[in-house]
This record gives structure tokens, sequence and C-alpha cells, in this order.
């Protein structure tokens, strides 16, 4: 998880001084077929560059309306050097951008921790803010926490002790531990 933390930070600082650079969006459609939408993105340091693309098709019956895929090429060759699923990169990306915020923004004595959802987009901010501080205590809520299996898969065996399950988003937030109803160690 450092590793695509220290990456982002590295991306985000090529952003502001120009050594990376994103443009804006585009999209577009083919009568009610498909409609796809790009986010082009050049790292220059890398020498690398791609774009996400995500097609929308409407009219399809069977299986997922949208697909999510993003390609990188080399700049000095054009070769394509990346072809991967969009949906886990971005799982990773968003949960890695919390992460370097939390780096930059919580005060260093901050100790507690609400994560809100258990999915995979849940659950990987939860791994990343535990890659980048030590947090003495962690609450979960979620609606669903009682049939999620990604809890007892997500979490690393170190970082059960420090989790909470909340009864609420609420509780999950506040700062009060009467208003949890378990370990995590009981959500097996």
């Amino acid at each position: 998880e450092l590793k695509v933390v220290d990456a982002l930070r590295s991306a985000f600082a090529g952003l502001a001084d120009g050594r990376a650079a994103q443009p804006p969006q585009s999209w577009g459609v083919v009568g009610d077929e498909v409609d796809v939408i790009w986010y082009p993105g050049i790292l220059g340091d890398q020498k690398l560059f791609g774009a996400k693309l995500s097609p929308y098709f409407p009219s399809q019956k069977t299986g997922p309306k949208v697909a999510a895929w993003t390609a990188l090429f080399s700049m000095e060759t054009g070769e394509p050097t990346l072809l991967c699923d969009s949906h886990a990169l971005t799982t990773e990306r968003t949960a890695a951008t919390t992460a370097l915020a939390l780096q930059l923004l919580i005060p260093a004595g901050a100790k507690r921790l609400a994560v809100i959802g258990v999915g995979a987009v849940g659950m990987a901010h939860l791994r990343y803010a535990a890659a980048v501080h030590d947090w003495s205590q962690i609450s979960l809520f979620s609606r669903k926490i009682g049939e999620s299996k990604s809890v007892d898969r997500g979490v690393a065996p170190g970082l059960r002790k420090k989790i909470k399950i909340a009864a609420s988003a609420e509780a999950a937030v506040a700062d009060r531990s009467e208003e949890h109803t378990s370990e995590l160690q009981s959500h097996h």
C-alpha cells in the first residue's frame, strides 16, 4: 500500500509542476448502442501515457452494462505496457488517495478511524489507512456487516484487535465506545 501512496504523491506533484498532465475527460455516443467516457493521462517521469476507457451499454440484456479498462503505453516506443480492469484499479487508487490525504491532513496524535461500508472499497480504505497511520481504535459500520465476508477476509490479523463494530454510522464517528456493538472477532 505504501508504494501505491508514494506513486500517487509523485503523480499529484507532477500535475502541480507540469511533469504530468490530466487532460479533460471526453465522451462519445453512438446511437442507443453505446456511449464511452475516456479519461486520459500522461506521466512524464515514468514516460507513460494512457487512458481509462469506460463504455456503457444501455441496451445490453445480460451481463454488466458498464465496463472499464485502463491502458498504458510507453512514451518512448508507443507500445502497450499495461491493460487492466479499471474496477479493481479504481478501488485501490481511491483508497490510496484517501491514505495520502490522511498523511497530509490528520493531526499527528489522531487515534480513531471510522470506516463506513465494508465492501471492496471500504476494506481497501481500511487497508490503506492502516498502512499510513497507527490507529488505536477503528470503528466499522455497514448496514449489512453481518452478511459481509469481506470483513473477515480483508482484515490483517494484527489489526483485528483494534477494530470495533459500530451500531450505526453515527456511532462509528462518535467519540463514545459504548455505542459499539461488538468486537470484530465475533463476526466470523
